[in-house]
């Protein structure tokens, strides 16, 4: 059985999420509307992104562009790479994909964040996709909840059996059995 944190809402509610849980999972957690929305969040009162883990028993705020107040300037290059998180997550189309991920792993790298590794898979470059297997396969290590399962087995199957890589094709097969 996983360690369980709790986790305390703005409104005085508890929310219970296993220990090494991120912002984003409990955001997903709180309401799907939610997870869409959230950029950032404040957890025991700092500042952090949706990829921050939950170590323990905490205080949380999901920031979004509607909540009262506003990120603090100083954090310019954590809401740039909050908004490239949101980008890759809610791309539409491969081109707007393959640049905001070109631009996150240039500059910030890849967050422990499912959703993101998950659409790095559909990126032609296969370093990208090889560091978002090795980065699940460590995420799976530490968490049992993997979001989207069905789709992320499908996109693994594809890379093993497609991938120029044969590193990549291991290790996509290997983490797709683990699933």
């Amino acid at each position: 059985m996983s360690a369980v944190a709790r986790v305390t809402l703005p409104d005085g509610k508890t929310l219970e999420v296993e220990v090494g849980s991120t912002c984003g999972d409990a955001a997903r957690k709180i309401g799907p509307g939610l997870a869409r929305a959230a950029l950032a969040a404040y957890l025991d009162g700092d500042l952090c992104s949706l990829d921050e883990r939950i170590l323990g028993d905490a205080t949380l705020r999901v920031v979004t562009r509607k909540s009262p107040g506003r990120i603090p300037r100083n954090t310019q290059a954590s809401t740039s790479r909050l908004k490239l998180i949101r980008t890759i997550i809610d791309a539409g189309d491969q081109k707007t994909l393959v640049k905001a991920v070109d631009e996150l792993m240039d500059s910030f790298g890849l967050p422990d964040d499912w959703e993101v590794l998950v659409r790095v898979l559909e990126h032609s470059n296969e370093d990208f996709v090889f560091q978002s297997v090795e980065k699940m396969r460590n995420l799976l290590a530490v968490t049992a909840k993997v979001p989207r399962k069905a789709t992320l087995k499908e996109r693994l199957r594809t890379i093993g059996q497609t991938a120029g890589r044969g590193d990549l094709r291991e290790m996509a097969a290997e983490l797709e059995e683990k699933l």
